[in-house]
């Protein structure tokens, strides 16, 4: 057989890499639509024996080679070039408790939008349902408003058997323990929620997570509170100074006339210049219910609400508004 003469090899060579062109440009365009269905087509690419290795008899790297080198669905889902960081997903069951339910709506949405990780089993207002809950669902994590009504965050925690997992406590700037929080590496995030806050809250609680070192956190946080517990107080000026009183103490506040008569546990009662609504803005993060315009009721001294909208409190009893007894009844029940 004749060998080929230089000329006629280059023409071939040249010829072959048109068609090397043509061909990687066709694949170039199949190829998303082929990642498609790439994984019900894994052994035959594996194998070589792809339909497409087989349009031409010129000596390519076959396709599977090729896919096998640049194609990791983990790194790139769509087009092969592109390289996406990507993590595992690990799914972390939650649970929301909170005695507002617009604040549980809220906190629902940004979860949702921002961690599609996160996965809400279970939102609860009552706190006292929220301990039976946690015990029997064991969860990966756990929002927790600290100010509620009858058992506040800290409350529920302590009464959990076995608090071993993850928590970011809802509170507010005035919060007592907000210093325990901190001093015990525990998550919290500040009302109204900011997405930058809530995310790295969030990441953090991740990180715990996986080192499995929740539990230990959560006893440090339930000591602390232990040795430092103290009732939250508040500033009330009257003719003769300045009072302060323990806030559960404090039974309600009565508008009287543009003042303000605080009437508390044992029986007495004080005469403030500050107007009602004052008040209302100093205990808004507090078991304080407005339940009338005239009337800022403490949630843990309510005994009981008769039919005609009259609210019985361990000493005295107030009037509600028709509008404000459904509100009333969620922020208890």
């Amino acid at each position: 057989m004749p060998f080929p003469s230089p000329s006629l090899m280059m023409a071939s060579e040249s010829q072959n890499l048109k068609n090397y062109k043509t061909i990687n440009q066709s694949i170039e365009l199949l190829l998303p639509k082929f990642l498609k269905n790439v994984s019900n087509c894994s052994t035959s690419l594996k194998s070589g024996t792809s339909p497409l290795n087989s349009l031409t008899h010129i000596k390519m790297e076959p396709l599977s080679n090729w896919l096998s080198r640049t194609y990791n669905p983990k790194t790139s889902p769509i087009y092969p070039s592109k390289k996406i960081k990507y993590s595992a997903m690990q799914t972390i069951r939650t649970i929301i408790v909170d005695d507002e339910p617009r604040a549980i709506k809220g906190l629902k949405i940004k979860l949702e939008k921002l961690f599609p990780q996160i996965n809400i089993v279970d939102t609860l207002t009552n706190p006292q349902k929220a301990i039976a809950v946690i015990n029997q669902t064991q969860p990966d994590l756990v929002f927790m408003d600290v100010t509620m009504p009858v058992l506040n965050g800290f409350d529920v925690l302590a009464q959990v058997e076995s608090p071993n997992f993850e928590i970011i406590f809802v509170t507010a700037h005035s919060d007592y323990a907000i210093q325990a929080i901190k001093h015990a590496a525990i998550g919290y995030i500040v009302k109204p929620i900011d997405d930058d806050e809530l995310i790295h809250a969030v990441h953090q609680a991740k990180k715990n997570i996986q080192a499995k070192n929740s539990l230990g956190q959560n006893l440090n946080l339930l000591s602390q509170l232990a040795q430092t517990h103290t009732s939250p107080k508040i500033a009330i000026p009257s003719q003769k100074g300045i009072k302060f009183i323990d806030l559960a103490n404090i039974i309600r506040f009565s508008g009287v006339d543009g003042y303000t008569k605080i009437f508390l546990t044992d029986e007495t009662s004080l005469l403030s210049s500050y107007s009602i609504g004052k008040f209302a803005e100093m205990v808004k993060d507090q078991a304080f219910f407005a339940c009338h315009k005239s009337h800022l009721v403490n949630l843990n001294h309510i005994k009981g609400l008769s039919n005609n909208g009259i609210i019985e409190l361990v000493y005295g009893e107030v009037p509600c508004s028709k509008n404000k007894r459904n509100e009333l009844l969620a922020r208890i029940c």
